[in-house]
């Protein structure tokens, strides 16, 4: 059975390979046995890659190849990108109570589902202190010539616009913190601080990625993720560039993803307005030693108590597309198998946190617990609300807003009306909230039996064919006919 590693070689090994089987005499008897693995290997990503593609129309598999993000690494950046196959032969699957269950941990063999949450991958090597260097893997490996490779996981919504979420994720063995004054400050340096200046946020594996959201063949909108928040920026096709839209808070990202984050803050973060690209793919720029993803190269300051830079410059040049590992998303829990079987992996990706005396005023340990993997596309919402099971007609549109509302991507709401505090609508009108119809019975006071479907009659029936209506005044008519809007899921809907 061959490695799982050859699902990740690099771009100069498979071309060497293709080489040697090209020019490969079929009259040879004997071959090193090296030669016959590096074949194997080559054969087995072969196939892998031929299913990735095949799982998407050329047309897709050219945009996300097309798209994929220039990622500039800092000049000074000491810790590296690396596949999560190498990361793997460095560390070991490990309980709460740092029992070892896993000496050698692999692609296909870490444990998924809720079963692995409670589990972490810690270092075989002992860090010395919780801000120390040691293991020699934290520095990753070279990225040029596709020497390392990033992750793209791709959705299709198969709606009227076509739309696409593609996630790039990349992998670091280590992030590297952030030096903190901890005593009173008298300048921006850290050298003027009185007291001790401390690292804080250091954690083995680091995870981060960029969503790139695609509607009938072009870009739409992109969300770049910085440490715990991040910004969208919309396509400017005219321009040619995306375009700073709002920025998201650590508070408003944790409620998105559903967690709760007990020391998260609402930083006053100031984002780059313009997001360039270089032919198509967008250039984003990574932060010296905590790798978070910023627009624009120079200083970028998102926190002044305690103060917190990030750095970025154009050092060396990631070309992510030239190894890029595209996997399709698959809505079922935990369905990935063989070679992709780490997905399903819910524990952390690094070591347990250590030096934690001071979190409860920091909000951080020296050493952090590890990140957990991102997962699929969820930094966008759906693109749209599916439509209603009534026929609905062309009717008035509701009476504009006071200010426009937000692009679709953002202004999705699943429970709520959007134009709750305009004039309520009628009959058909209704269909235009993709709510369904129900009529009010104002006979009744009993809450469920006074809201009954009302599915196979038309809303905007005459009243004359309605016997409901027979004997009632023209505003009993219409009182009896002001309708409720509850969503399609709704369990006070009859079947």
């Amino acid at each position: 059975m061959f490695d799982v590693g050859s699902f990740f070689l690099p771009k100069h090994i498979l071309v060497g390979l293709e080489s040697k089987i090209k020019s490969f005499d079929y009259g040879m008897v004997a071959m090193s046995y090296s030669w016959v693995l590096s074949l194997t290997r080559w054969l087995a990503l072969s196939s892998v890659l031929t299913a990735t593609r095949a799982a998407f129309s050329p047309e897709v598999a050219e945009m996300i190849q097309s798209w994929a993000p220039l990622v500039w690494l800092h000049s000074g950046e000491q810790f590296m990108p690396s596949s999560v196959e190498f990361f793997l032969e460095h560390v070991t699957l490990q309980n709460r109570k740092g029992r070892v269950l896993d000496q050698q941990p692999t692609l296909n063999k870490l444990p998924g589902g809720p079963p692995s949450t409670g589990l972490h991958l810690q270092s075989r090597q002992k860090l010395t202190c919780p801000s120390c260097l040691g293991p020699t893997f934290f520095h990753g490996k070279n990225v040029v010539n596709g020497g390392v490779p990033a992750y793209a996981i791709v959705r299709e919504y198969q709606d009227a616009w076509k739309t696409v979420d593609v996630v790039y994720h990349t992998f670091y063995p280590y992030n590297r913190g952030k030096q903190v004054c901890i005593g009173i400050s008298t300048g921006k340096d850290k050298e003027k601080c009185l007291g001790n200046v401390e690292s804080f946020g250091h954690h083995v594996g680091d995870w981060e990625h960029v969503t790139l959201r695609f509607q009938n063949g072009k870009p739409h909108v992109i969300y770049l993720s910085v440490h715990n928040f991040g910004a969208y920026y919309i396509w400017n096709e005219s321009a040619g560039y995306f375009l700073l839209h709002k920025g998201e808070s650590p508070k408003e990202k944790a409620a998105r993803r559903g967690r709760r984050r007990k020391f998260a803050r609402d930083l006053q973060v100031t984002f780059p307005t313009v997001l360039h690209v270089s032919g198509k793919h967008p250039v984003l720029y990574s932060a010296n030693g905590s790798h978070g993803l910023w627009a624009t190269p120079g200083k970028h300051t998102y926190s002044t108590f305690p103060l917190l830079e990030d750095f970025t410059d154009q050092g060396v040049a990631w070309n992510t597309w030239e190894n890029l590992v595209v996997i399709p998303w698959n809505d079922t829990p935990y369905p990935y198998a063989g070679q992709l079987e780490w997905l399903n992996f819910r524990g952390e990706w690094g070591n347990a946190k250590n030096g934690c005396d001071l979190e409860p005023l920091s909000g951080e340990c020296r050493l952090n617990h590890g990140p957990i993997f991102p997962g699929g596309p969820d930094d966008m919402p759906p693109p749209r609300i599916q439509r209603s099971r009534q026929t609905v007609t062309t009717v008035a549109p509701p009476p504009p807003l006071q200010s426009p509302p937000p692009p679709h991507y953002l202004a999705y709401t699943p429970t709520v009306p959007q134009f709750l505090h305009a004039q309520v609508p009628v009959g058909r009108a209704s269909g235009l909230l993709n709510y369904r119809y129900k009529r009010r019975d104002p006979q009744s006071t009993d809450p469920q039996a006074a809201v009954t479907a009302n599915i196979t009659e038309e809303p905007n029936q005459d009243s004359d064919s309605d016997p409901s209506d027979s004997g009632l005044e023209p505003t009993a008519k219409l009182a009896n006919r002001l309708v409720t809007f509850v969503p399609e899921g709704s369990s006070t809907v009859s079947s």
